[in-house]
């Protein structure tokens, strides 16, 4: 198992140069924004009101990390698309399509959030906020590439014959090709992992 730690995400603007994330984890990786494509999970910093970047034929999932929140306000006259959606509670995903225009305003302040790209008839995605107060299990398909994401707390993982701690932020990634299992547990207290399960279609 390969596990990302947040201190050693790479940086990268965004595709409309407006702002700064930090990519957790893309495929092919390198790929950057380009034709090749097929998805990214990165960290943007929003930092001031700001339209969000373009990206036709994928599909957007997005979630506040931190921060107060913001308003996204949609405008695709081709698709009869005109409606405006505040998005303040933690970890609470929202989902679009790529190609609406979107103008985001900050409710109060900066925010930081998760930001999941998929390249829409290529790749289907499945995104699970996990709470762990006691052991859980994750599994996937050999077909699937697995991501965990510690929104919250730190977490310990065992699987593979591997064990590992993710602190908050941290991630695990393990790609297609092998079916697999993980057993996860915060550390202390409590804790919320955020599950993502990719498939090539």
């Amino acid at each position: 198992m390969k596990v990302l730690r947040q201190a050693d995400y790479p940086s990268q603007h965004w595709k409309n140069g407006k702002g700064v994330s930090r990519r957790i984890a893309s495929f092919p990786e390198g790929a950057g924004f380009g034709d090749s494509l097929l998805w990214q999970l990165s960290l943007p910093h929003i930092a001031a009101d700001s339209p969000f970047s373009a990206f036709p034929g994928f599909d957007r999932q997005f979630m506040i990390v931190s921060g107060n929140g913001v308003t996204l306000t949609f405008s695709h006259p081709p698709e009869g698309i005109a409606f405006s959606k505040t998005v303040d509670a933690p970890l609470q995903p929202f989902s679009f399509r790529g190609e609406w225009p979107a103008d985001c305003t900050l409710l109060e302040g900066p925010v930081e959030d998760f930001s999941l790209l998929t390249r829409r008839g290529k790749v289907s995605a499945k995104l699970e906020l996990r709470a762990l107060h006691a052991t859980s299990v994750v599994g996937k398909a050999a077909t699937d590439a697995l991501l965990l994401y510690t929104a919250r707390g730190q977490v310990r993982v065992l699987g593979m014959g591997e064990s590992a701690v993710l602190a908050e932020q941290d991630s695990l990634f393990e790609p297609s090709g092998k079916a697999a299992s993980f057993s996860l547990s915060a550390e202390a207290g409590s804790a919320m992992v955020a599950v993502l399960t990719l498939t090539l279609i």
